[in-house]
């Protein structure tokens, strides 16, 4: 209940109130307890969805996590569960609303644009590669290649990268 009080208090200092980031806070990071709470609460399944990846979430929301951490985890885990990641970290710390790190991290969070894979199947295909397990697994690497980068590798890089790939 602590971990509420402490997150409520947060939310108000912001001028925020959000439901379901406050229930993530009375949930054990578990997927069975937020199956269960979501079927008894009757939650959408997007709200069920949301609480479930946070549950699953190795997202730690400091002011200590890099740039390139930051958009790593939007991208992975999604904007929500970064965002209740950062508050449930904001409240845990007992620092107020003015921290500046904390301000920063979350509106770096809630305004970055999610970038898309610039690389689909089929052009894969157009450069030569068979549809198949080889072409998923190829696209995965590229789609991981691209994340370590920064999502700054442009799709002509990354198609020729798959041709090295290519077994």
């Amino acid at each position: 209940m602590e971990k509420l009080t402490s997150f409520v208090r947060l939310e108000k200092e912001l001028g925020r109130c959000d439901a379901l980031a406050r229930l993530s806070c009375l949930l054990p990071k578990n997927s069975q307890a937020v199956a269960k709470v979501s079927h008894h609460l009757k939650l959408s399944n997007h709200q069920s969805k949301i609480l479930n990846r946070f549950a699953e979430a190795q997202v730690t929301g400091t002011p200590e996590m890099s740039v390139k951490d930051l958009h790593q985890a939007l991208y992975g885990a999604g904007r929500d569960v970064v965002v209740f990641a950062i508050l449930h970290s904001w409240a845990h710390s007992n620092l107020g609303a003015e921290d500046r790190e904390y301000n920063i991290l979350l509106s770096n969070a809630e305004n970055w644009p999610l970038p898309t894979f610039p690389v689909q199947g089929r052009d894969l295909i157009n450069a030569g590669i068979d549809a198949g397990p080889e072409l998923g697994r190829i696209l995965k690497q590229l789609e991981q290649d691209w994340v370590d980068s920064d999502f700054t590798r442009s799709s002509k890089e990354l198609l020729e990268t798959a041709r090295t790939l290519k077994t």
